[in-house]
């Protein structure tokens, strides 16, 4: 590490107990939990590091890993990215991604997902993502719920790339119409993201949108969002970590 980047980034170290974590041939392909840890950073970085202890038989395929601020009251966003997985730890760097400040001693809600096994063929590789469209049509809610069974979240970062970089592939590959991982909070105004963080994009609203009475989202012609009643059925599509196998690919 550089004398640069020793500057910014500090190293703070988790040590997540999981809990009976030795999976097997045949077993589940995905394990899902939640933790809450104490974090902080100092005034000017951040960054920080930490890890997770777990107990593999052999390393996991993928993980999935989110955070916030415990306190529903504190706005913070963080960016978490998994840099190496062994059989016995996984470990993460967190950046707050709202400030160009660091953040004080405080409680962190963090939610994981371990996957032991590649997609499967019925999943489409798109972007270091995969993505599976269900059959039929249903509520938000009910979305939300077929797609963690399936290890999955409603697609985030697909729709993200589109407003990011204006491209087209995601909408072409799925189609609209269905719901995306972007969701009004406790009717406050704002959206937040399946990962946590929230929207900071508005370009990609359909004209007229967001609609002040409506909460959840869903993808509309021409790439853009579109909101509607979260009681209303809409298709589904789910997106998870692709694994990206030791020479490099998917």
């Amino acid at each position: 590490m550089s004398t640069k980047s020793l500057g910014y980034l500090v190293l703070f170290m988790i040590w997540i107990i999981l809990p009976a974590i030795v999976l097997s041939e045949g077993k589940l392909s995905f394990y899902r939990g939640t933790t809450e840890e104490h974090s902080y950073s100092f005034k000017d970085t951040t960054i920080t590091e930490f890890l997770f202890n777990m107990c593999f038989q052999t390393p996991p395929k993928a993980v999935s890993v989110k955070v916030k601020p415990a306190d529903s009251s504190v706005e913070i966003n963080f960016d978490v990215i998994v840099l190496e997985i062994s059989h016995d730890r996984v470990q993460v760097r967190l950046e707050r991604i709202d400030d160009t400040q660091g953040w004080d001693w405080m409680l962190l809600t963090v939610e994981w997902i371990v996957y032991t096994d590649d997609v499967g063929s019925d999943w489409q590789k798109y972007n270091g993502y995969a993505y599976k469209a269900l059959q039929g049509v249903t509520t938000y809610e009910k979305a939300r719920e077929a797609c963690r069974s399936e290890g999955a979240w409603l697609p985030v970062f697909g729709p993200m790339e589109i407003a990011a970089n204006g491209g087209n592939n995601y909408n072409d590959i799925f189609g609209d119409r269905h719901w995306i991982g972007l969701k009004r909070e406790n009717g406050n105004g704002k959206f937040f993201w399946e990962n946590w963080t929230k929207l900071s994009l508005d370009s990609y609203w359909k004209p007229g949108e967001p609609h002040q009475n409506k909460f959840c989202v869903i993808s509309h012609t021409g790439n853009k969002w579109k909101t509607q009643d979260c009681d209303q059925t809409s298709s589904v599509v789910c997106e998870r970590i692709a694994p990206v196998h030791d020479d490099g690919g998917p």
